[in-house]
Order: structure tokens, then C-alpha cells, then sequence
């Protein structure tokens, strides 16, 4: 409500006592907000009544369920129900606190899909924890390379039609000089068609004799050289090499001491790939998805060109029959 002006003055000493008392007999005119809904007994009433309904709803088994709960398995309506494992529990404290990975995995998986383990039953983690025996998985261990070098070189020299294929993989004790012979020896061949150096410990002077091998063979229509030293700029000069007589179709050399070629050489390496024509495989760790691309759409070119000259010739001797 509004108030009447004081008559007072602003500098008196008594100012401050005067207009406290003005206030307090002004507000003791103003009458207090009325209440919307008058209090009553009644609500007071209602509420004992319901809760009093509730509890002997529970007494008697027919308690209502208050919220809507989604029941996808047996296990969680049996959770539901009140029959919850001691395994359970612990279960959900450690997957609340973090510490599963302190648990034995077979436990847990029984404690949480609320099984037993070999037919054993109650098999929780309030049993007593027993030693179990590991199953030790038998690796069947590759034979040893027993390629004899010195025969290799000899047949290669004399081109013989039988020596297809030359593998030294995983055979680290060969000297350079021996792979150095044995490039040399591969060129004067005519029928080489595969040669794998995978885990020879080869670097790139190993690999330089390589190149002049990719640069002159015809025949030869396979290389691996995976796992060993080869530094990026070598395996982009082992890529370009293959463009001389394009007769390789796949090539390998992954896992080098230096997994990432860096973006230049991998711009290099789809550059001789996108300009070779017979290449249908190659083992390169490419780390740009634009190199790789385009290394996946040569390799799709010379697949689908590979497939339409199949079908030509299939055509033309099916007519000249």
C-alpha cells in the first residue's frame, strides 16, 4: 500500500528511531495473504489412509509394482523376484567400484549369467578359491628353411624349366654375397616366377640387387620381401622398378623396421602404382586414406581389365570352334 510522506526531517538525530516506528505501525495495518485453499484435517487424512492401504498391500503379496520395469531375460526377472545371488551382488559392487579385473573370469561369467561351472553346484565367490589347472595350447612350431642355397644358384644359372619358385624365408644366415649370386643368377632364368625373402634380415643394399633383378626378369611374377629392413626410399625404387617390364602381379613388403613411409614416398608408391597395368596385389602400410584410394582403384582397374580379357579370349576360342 502506498505511504503517506514523512514530515520529517532528513538531519535530525532522531530521525532513524522515528522512521522505525512509522514502519512497524504501518505494517501492522497491512493484513496477510489469504490462503488459496483453506487448510484441513482431511488431506492429512487421505495421505495416513494411503499409506496404511500400501503397507498391508505388501503384507498380503498383491503390492502394486510402483514403476514400469523392463524384464528382457530370466536372469533379471529372477533378480526381480528377490532372488539374488551372493555372487550377483558382489558381481554388481565390483562393476561399480572397478575391480572385475581382480575377479577370475570364469567365476564371473558363471556368477552373472547365474549358472554352474562343470556341473558343480553353488560355485560363487563366496566358495573358497581353489587352484584350477591352464590349458596349454599346443603351437606347431614351422620347420626349419632347408633351402640349399649353392643348388639354387647352380639351376638358375643353367635356367633350369623345373625351378619355378626360390624360398628363403626366415633363413637369416645367408650372407649378401649369396644374395647377390643368387639375383644375379635369377636373371639368366627364364622360368623364375616367385621369389620370397621375408624374415632374411635383408636391408637396402640386399634390396639394390633386387631392383636390377624386377628391371630385367619377364618371368618373374611374385615377390615378397616382408619383415625385414628396407628404409621407404627403397621400397618406393623396388615400386618403380616394376614398372619396366610390368610383369609382377604381386608384390609384398610390409612390416619393415620403419612401418610408415611418410607422405611423399606413399605419394611416390601410388604414383608407379596407378601406372602399372599387370599389378593385382601389394602388401604396402599406406597411412593416407587419399594414397590408399587410389592404390585400391589400380588394383580394381587391372582386376576389371584382367576380367574382360579373360572373357575375350574365352570368346574367340569358343568361335574357332
Amino acid at each position: 500500500m502506498p505511504f503517506e510522506t514523512s514530515s520529517l526531517k532528513a538531519k535530525s538525530s532522531t530521525s532513524f528511531d522515528q522512521l522505525t516506528q512509522f514502519l512497524e505501525k504501518e505494517l501492522t495495518k497491512v493484513e496477510d495473504k489469504k490462503n488459496v485453499v483453506p487448510f484441513s484435517d482431511e488431506n492429512k487424512r487421505k495421505q495416513t489412509s494411503a499409506l496404511e492401504e500400501n503397507s498391508t498391500r505388501i503384507k498380503n503379496g498383491h503390492m502394486e509394482m510402483p514403476i514400469e520395469l523392463s524384464l528382457d531375460s530370466d536372469e533379471e526377472l529372477n533378480c526381480s523376484s528377490g532372488d539374488v545371488s551372493n555372487g550377483r551382488i558382489i558381481v554388481d559392487l565390483a562393476d561399480l567400484i572397478g575391480s572385475h579385473r581382480f575377479s577370475v573370469q570364469d567365476t564371473l561369467n558363471d556368477s552373472v549369467r547365474n549358472m554352474t561351472i562343470f556341473g558343480r553346484i553353488g560355485l560363487d565367490f563366496s566358495d573358497v578359491a581353489t587352484s584350477a589347472p591352464i590349458e596349454s595350447k599346443a603351437f606347431t612350431h614351422e620347420p626349419e628353411n632347408c633351402t640349399d642355397v649353392e643348388d639354387c644358384i647352380r639351376r638358375l644359372k643353367s635356367d633350369d624349366e623345373h625351378l619355378t619358385e626360390v624360398n628363403l624365408n626366415n633363413m637369416k644366415r645367408v650372407s649378401r654375397e649369396r644374395i647377390h649370386a643368387l639375383m644375379k643368377a635369377a636373371q639368366k632364368s627364364t622360368h623364375i616366377e616367385k621369389i620370397s625373402l621375408a624374415n632374411t634380415a635383408i636391408g637396402d643394399q640386399e634390396a639394390q640387387f633386387l631392383v636390377h633383378l624386377l628391371e630385367h626378369s619377364k618371368s618373374l611374377s611374385a615377390i615378397n620381401v616382408e619383415s625385414n629392413f628396407i628404409s621407404p626410399k627403397m621400397v618406393v625404387r623396388l615400386v618403380k622398378s616394376l614398372l619396366r617390364t610390368q610383369s609382377v602381379i604381386e608384390f609384398k613388403a610390409e612390416n619393415q623396421k620403419q612401418s610408415v613411409l611418410g607422405f611423399k614416398y606413399e605419394e611416390d608408391v601410388s604414383r608407379s602404382v596407378e601406372s602399372n597395368f599387370s599389378l593385382l596385389r601389394i602388401g604396402i602400410p599406406l597411412q593416407s586414406v587419399h594414397c590408399r584410394n587410389r592404390v585400391a582403384n589400380a588394383i580394381s582397374r587391372n582386376f576389371e581389365a584382367g576380367r574382360v580379357e579373360f572373357i575375350f579370349h574365352t570368346k574367340l576360342k569358343r568361335k574357332n570352334y
